[in-house]
């Protein structure tokens, strides 16, 4: 590595793993459950609902720590500098690693949006557009720092600006119910 800052990549890849071979366990559990008959001792303590719900949401976790290691680690290369703030991208990891982690524990305890995947609740939601917004304004202030502009960071930039603007339209609850599927899944 060229750049000292590149190493945080390693953590976000290092906390990514683990919650993907967890949503691969989940997985399998989900696929055993639909095809055979589990136990009613197990479906009590585990039920399919809750698996479904952590199964989705580990997906989106390490996917997301898995991505923003991958900028952190690409970020340093393409505008020939340090990250602006390595201080700000421990915090964002640790954030959404607690984030994710009460998600997952609340999920056996109801902790819910309500909605029929079992979506995080507003507060967490709340946790995960700060650790958004914290990651775009330590990757674009490290481009605006760097003041070298390429495609990659440019095509980089308009993602992460979309990315936090898109996950916003899915934090509200809208009474009809198309429009709310609509603007949870786009």
């Amino acid at each position: 590595m060229e750049y000292r800052s590149q190493k945080i990549a390693y953590w976000y890849f290092v906390a990514a793993l683990p919650l993907f071979v967890l949503q691969v366990l989940m997985g399998l559990y989900l696929g055993y459950s639909y095809t055979f008959t589990v136990p009613q001792e197990v479906v009590d303590v585990f039920p399919f609902a809750t698996a479904r719900a952590m199964h989705t949401n580990l997906l989106v976790l390490w996917m997301l720590l898995g991505f923003m290691g991958g900028t952190y680690y690409i970020v340093p290369e393409e505008t020939q500098s340090e990250i602006y703030s390595t201080g700000l991208a421990w915090f964002q990891l640790i954030a959404l690693l607690v984030t994710g982690v009460v998600a997952l524990v609340g999920f056996f305890f109801g902790w819910t949006q309500g909605r029929p995947l079992l979506e995080i609740p507003r507060p967490l939601d709340l946790v995960v557009v700060v650790g958004a917004l914290v990651f775009l304004f330590n990757v674009g202030m490290t481009m605006l720092k760097a003041n070298r502009w390429t495609v990659i960071q440019g095509t980089l930039l308009g993602g992460l600006v979309f990315l936090a603007l898109l996950y916003l339209f899915g934090i509200p609850f809208y009474r009809n119910l198309v429009i709310d599927w609509y603007y949870w899944w786009w």
